[in-house]
């Protein structure tokens, strides 16, 4: 009988250990980092990467302290500067194949491509100075917003119609 008890806490004692889940710290030592670098670049070819932040959260890491390891260690920033345009670069030619939708591609495309970001920043400060020059559109979400543009698409499908 004792026996039985012991054997149900061990099975207990197991279960509650392999259920718990931890955050692994992202490592100090520069030869851990160096590592784990390799590891990132390995993941970056694969072709189901589309996202960075996935890496980190696949090794139980917080994406925002994986990131603080490149201020201190340099070989890590230059590959986390390869893994993002590597991404960028599989996700233009996604769209390119249309594989991706254009606009989860022209989201995300900032994140991943500096020169990409720097346009559209400029051209968001361009659009300040004079504001006729560049109208920068985002998609409205509320039910009177879709409404309006229903409407506005139906009038564009009447004009066509119009005889010339």
């Amino acid at each position: 009988m004792a026996e039985l008890v012991m054997k149900k806490e061990a099975k207990k004692a197991v279960h509650t250990r392999t259920r718990r889940r931890f955050v692994i710290k992202p490592p100090t030592d520069e030869q851990e980092q160096n590592e784990l670098v390799n590891e990132l670049i390995w993941w970056v070819q694969k072709k189901d990467s589309y996202a960075l932040e996935d890496f980190p959260i696949s090794k139980s890491m917080a994406p925002s302290r994986f990131y603080r390891c490149a201020e201190d260690n340099e070989y890590f920033a230059e590959a986390l500067d390869f893994a993002r345009y590597t991404i960028g670069s599989r996700l233009q030619k996604g769209l390119r194949n249309k594989e991706l939708d254009k606009d989860f591609v022209l989201r995300l495309l900032p994140l991943y491509n500096r020169e990409y970001r720097s346009l559209m920043l400029d051209k968001i400060k361009q659009s300040k100075d004079e504001p006729q020059s560049f109208k920068i559109t985002m998609d409205c979400y509320d039910s009177e917003c879709q409404e309006k543009r229903g409407q506005n698409m139906r009038v564009c499908n009447e004009m066509k119609n119009l005889p010339s």
